[in-house]
């Protein structure tokens, strides 16, 4: 089937996990390698604290790799799909088969209770192979990482993403993280997190999220202000040149 784009419903219920396997073949089957566009939406009421850590939910490579034929993608929304079982390296094979992508969403719709497996790697994954990238959402494990080893000390900085949605991410060291994002995003200057409700069922990093947003903005800022000092100072240099 020859579609640009597409919108995928799927009409879940947390008794009966979903048979996303057979669903991804057959999809990857009927539409042409040349799709642009495809989100995938899903109706799941239940969120209760038991369906919400039920594994049964957490899908993995297999589930995906039928969808990386679809190397012409430039918008990608699984938003809703529980991302705990993609590791770092499972995650880069991923994304370097859809290269050409602008928007990209992961794991980021609900309040899984599964920790991710995917660390600050993944996502320096994701801005090295898809340099095009405007829109991101996605659920990882924010740390810090090595900024002198590959893959960080190899990937240029992506300047095009201003706004970064984690959802329900977790996240040590927030002084050192949003630094790092800063290196790789340089014009992010908004981290936004899920809103967490008065009775929580999971640890709460919105305060640690928040610190990341309030260091992000300072950052940002600063560079502005050097860039703005350093074309002064060419200024004044090239008005003192002799005629």
């Amino acid at each position: 089937m020859s579609c640009r784009s597409v919108v995928l419903y799927i009409d879940s219920s947390s008794n009966h996990p979903l048979h996303i396997l057979d669903l991804t073949v057959s999809f990857s089957e009927c539409f042409s390698p040349l799709l642009e566009q495809l989100r995938v939406q899903t109706k799941f009421d239940n969120t209760s604290e038991s369906a919400l850590n039920d594994h049964r939910f957490a899908f993995g490579f297999n589930i995906i790799a039928p969808l990386l034929q679809f190397s012409r993608l430039t918008k990608l929304d699984l938003n809703w799909l529980c991302t705990s079982d993609v590791d770092d390296e499972v995650f880069k094979d991923m994304v370097q088969s859809w290269p050409l992508l602008q928007e990209f969403c992961f794991g980021s719709g609900y309040h899984w209770l599964n920790p991710p497996s995917l660390t600050f790697i993944g996502l320096v994954h994701l801005i090295q192979h898809c340099p095009d990238l405007c829109h991101v959402e996605i659920r990882f494990a924010a740390c810090p990482i090595d900024a002198d080893s590959e893959p960080f000390s190899t990937t240029l900085p992506n300047e095009r993403i201003g706004h970064l949605f984690v959802g329900s991410s977790t996240i040590v060291d927030p002084t050192v993280v949003a630094c790092q994002l800063h290196a790789l995003l340089p014009n992010l200057t908004n981290v936004i997190c899920f809103e967490w409700e008065t009775e929580q069922r999971e640890a709460s990093f919105r305060e640690e999220w928040n610190r990341v947003d309030e260091y992000l903005r300072v950052l940002t800022k600063g560079a502005e202000l050097r860039e703005k000092i350093g074309e002064l100072l060419e200024d004044s240099k090239e008005g003192s040149l002799p005629p």
